[in-house]
């Protein structure tokens, strides 16, 4: 009887270690996860002019003003506009036509598991050989994880020209056509998308909390590095990086974990395999 209960005894503190570690590795990839939306964002707000930013702003106030009647306050506020963008014209002439103004920031994710993955991936190719092309095309379109952002840029010659026509209209007492040019020139504003491969993000920022722990928290960091070789397998199979690039990373890993179980210190081969995996993820951001 006594036996039974050590027994069940040990089961529980098992199971509740257990328990504590995949607490611990949910919270340390949820952390990453926040990172890697963080950098992007970073990234693409600092390709944002700022200056054209406020511009589009200021048409959007400029809009509301002349829509309550407030001509004087109209004036006052194209006046400013006027100044910007001839600040800007002078400034980016020859050198920039379209500002980049506002960037929104969007995670992608179709899929997770790499073999769930693979194996659609392996159901969609069936189904494009067979033609059956309406039939693969969600299927394909489910085969990401990515971070989207969508970039809206301003073009700043018809930026001017659209104040110009905006003013015209206003010193004719033509205070809805005023209005129509400047949502007109808001509609013409340009949007293109930059997609990141989310699992090499993620990766890589999972590497940062192993390379912390790794010595103080073996257990933890094993299972992470799992995590990362789970991630660079995703993306290989959504396309990201090639196998060659995979079974580099993944062998490297395996190295890694071997040394991290026989209690040798990796900081300088995590930092290595770290900058693999920014390599890689640098040159799909481009």
């Amino acid at each position: 009887m006594l036996t039974l209960m050590l027994l069940a005894a040990q089961v529980q503190a098992q199971t509740s270690a257990d328990t504590l570690l995949s607490s611990r590795v949910r919270k340390a990839i949820a952390e990453s996860e926040k990172k890697t939306i963080e950098e992007i964002t970073g990234i693409e707000e600092g390709k944002i002019f700022q200056d054209a930013a406020k511009v589009v702003a200021g048409i959007r106030l400029l809009i509301r003003t002349l829509s309550y009647g407030d001509l004087e306050g109209a004036y006052a506020i194209l006046s400013q506009l006027d100044e910007q963008t001839d600040s800007l014209y002078e400034k980016y002439r020859g050198k920039v036509e379209n500002f980049p103004v506002s960037a929104v920031v969007a995670v992608v994710v179709g899929v997770e598991d790499p073999d769930k993955a693979e194996q659609m991936y392996q159901e969609a190719r069936k189904l494009v050989n067979e033609r059956q092309l309406p039939k693969a095309r969600p299927i394909i379109d489910a085969l990401r994880n990515e971070v989207v952002v969508t970039i809206s840029t301003v073009p700043l010659k018809v930026l001017k020209s659209s104040l110009d026509l905006a003013r015209s209209l206003m010193d004719r007492g033509n205070i809805q056509g005023a209005i129509d040019a400047l949502n007109l020139f808001l509609s013409s504003i340009e949007t293109y998308q930059v997609s990141y491969p989310k699992p090499l993000f993620d990766a890589s920022y999972i590497l940062d909390v192993v390379i912390n722990v790794h010595q103080k928290d073996p257990e933890l960091a094993l299972e992470l590095l799992k995590e990362v070789k789970r991630k660079v397998r995703l993306a290989y199979v959504l396309g990201y990086i090639d196998k060659s690039a995979m079974d580099s990373i993944l062998k490297g890993v395996d190295k890694i974990e071997k040394s991290i179980k026989g209690g040798k210190e990796q900081t300088s081969q995590l930092k290595s395999m770290q900058e693999k995996i920014k390599k890689e993820k640098k040159a799909l951001s481009q």
